[in-house]
């Protein structure tokens, strides 16, 4: 386990007698990372794996919510614990990291109202497919350094019965024909007025329930008009003025509503539509909510992205994102930023690359399985090597990139800041040096001390070293006498 920085910081101020060590910061980030270097004991870094192929790839990951969170749950981004609220309770959900519970789960986790759902505050706008009106007070916009390192969408699972049924006879919607089956074309429409198709839903509606509704686009030009959407009637029991409307936007568009009456909802197109066409037309009942996580570049870097939930409603995928891959082009890779020593090579068929000892880098021949480093890159010497695999001892940062500290270190690294700071008093005459003196020798006390401690074996570890040694069986030979 590692632990900010920031500990430290206040061992040392509170020692040293200083109200505002704000402008000694850099140099004790740069002696905390020389002091933890010097322990260097077994556990003061983190083993890590970056994987390197030809195209990278961005990590991933996934929060599904299945029902309606209560009052308290929380999930975690990446650092950032994001609460949920009812609008009751005291602040009334108005915190950048409070999300309000809507009456339903779709209106929790999308809601284009005050409050806005989970995903608005994730996007940083109110609309979240063109992203407009952006929206001020969500999470992203509040911590950038942790939440805008990714990017966010939501998609809702359904129980895959579907309701809707184009074949049924179509009424009203002069602007709209049927190229096949479970498709429309809709012609321009320079009126503004809304245009319907009755019968689109098989039904009945349940009261309560919540629907999918969601269709691809294609073809679609419009005059810019924000107002074009494609939706359902109030007919069909949709709270909310005229349901819910989803904004044309040529690739897949799709919203959820609450049925408030068990009428058959109708599909309507509104405002200046040049033409679209609209296919995969589709409403079911919803069964979940699903915020899908990809960091914004290609890397391993974003397997750091960390995730935690506190709730059962909300299922992780991991506890951090996962499948980001960096580039491996022309039999070379760049080396993690992070490493402090290679521990080992691999390729996609889990063969170990060992480490060339010939001057001649250029004689190895494309089939041998080496590599050889130069600078911060690493060159494979075999053609056929399409994906690897570096195993590497990794120093640990925070989001700030200033280093973290192993638990227990604390001390020692204190120790060694305050020793390098009253140096520096002493080489300008302030301080005489039997002070400095005392401080090094305590710290090649605790530096020992801590290396020891790292190296002691936990209880468990113990107790595991005691039963192997309690359950060694010992070795006979043929005659039945014990080897010695």
């Amino acid at each position: 386990m590692h632990v900010n920085i920031d500990r430290v910081f206040t061992t040392i101020s509170r020692n040293l007698g200083l109200h505002d060590y704000s402008t000694y910061i850099n140099n004790w980030i740069e002696w905390a990372y020389e002091a933890e270097k010097l322990i260097g004991s077994i556990s003061t870094f983190v083993q890590k794996e970056a994987v390197y192929s030809a195209d990278g790839a961005k990590a991933s990951g996934t929060i599904e919510f299945t029902s309606n969170p209560v009052s308290g749950d929380s999930i975690e981004l990446n650092g950032v614990t994001l609460y949920f609220r009812k609008a009751t309770d005291l602040g009334q959900a108005k915190s950048p990291n409070e999300i309000e519970i809507g009456t339903t789960l779709a209106i929790t986790l999308s809601n284009t109202t005050v409050q806005y759902g989970l995903i608005q505050s994730l996007v940083g706008f109110q609309n979240v497919i063109n992203k407009t009106s952006p929206y001020v007070n969500s999470a992203i916009f509040n911590y950038p350094e942790a939440l805008n390192v990714a990017d966010y969408s939501l998609t809702f699972g359904t129980d895959g019965t579907e309701l809707v049924d184009l074949n049924e006879p179509l009424s009203g919607g002069s602007l709209m024909t049927i190229t096949s089956s479970n498709s429309l074309d809709f012609a321009s429409n320079t009126s503004g007025s809304i245009q319907y198709v009755s019968n689109i839903a098989n039904g009945p509606l349940v009261v309560g329930d919540v629907y999918v509704i969601s269709a691809t686009v294609s073809n679609y030009t419009g005059n810019g008009n924000s107002n074009s959407a494609v939706g359902f009637s109030t007919s069909g029991g949709i709270s909310g003025g005229v349901g819910e409307r989803l904004r044309f936007d040529n690739g897949t568009i799709y919203s959820a509503f609450t049925a408030t009456s068990t009428g058959q909802p109708d599909l309507f197109i509104q405002d200046n539509v040049t033409s679209a066409t609209l296919s995969d037309i589709s409403v079911q009942k919803m069964t979940n909510g699903l915020i899908t996580i990809t960091s914004k570049e290609i890397g391993n870097k974003g397997n750091d992205y960390t995730l935690q939930s506190d709730t059962s409603n909300a299922n992780i995928s991991g506890g951090s994102l996962s499948g980001g891959k960096d580039l491996y082009r022309n039999q070379q890779l760049r080396l993690p930023d992070d490493n402090i020593k290679m521990l080992a090579i691999r390729d996609s068929n889990h063969y170990e690359l060992r480490k060339t000892s010939s001057v001649h880098t250029g004689r190895l021949g494309d089939d041998a399985l080496r590599y050889y480093i130069q600078g911060n890159r690493l060159n494979v010497a075999s053609t056929g090597v399409t994906e690897l695999t570096v195993v590497y001892l990794a120093y640990p940062t925070d989001l700030r990139g200033w280093p973290m500290i192993k638990d227990g270190h604390e001390t020692a690294v204190a120790q060694y800041i305050m020793w390098q700071q009253n140096l520096v008093k002493y080489y300008n005459g302030q301080i005489a040096q039997y002070i400095v003196k005392d401080l090094e020798k305590r710290w090649y006390l605790l530096c020992g001390k801590t290396r020891g401690d790292d190296g002691m074996p936990t209880a468990e570890e113990l107790k595991q070293i005691g039963n192997i040694w309690n359950t060694m069986i010992p070795i006979k030979n043929n005659r039945g006498l014990i080897d010695l």
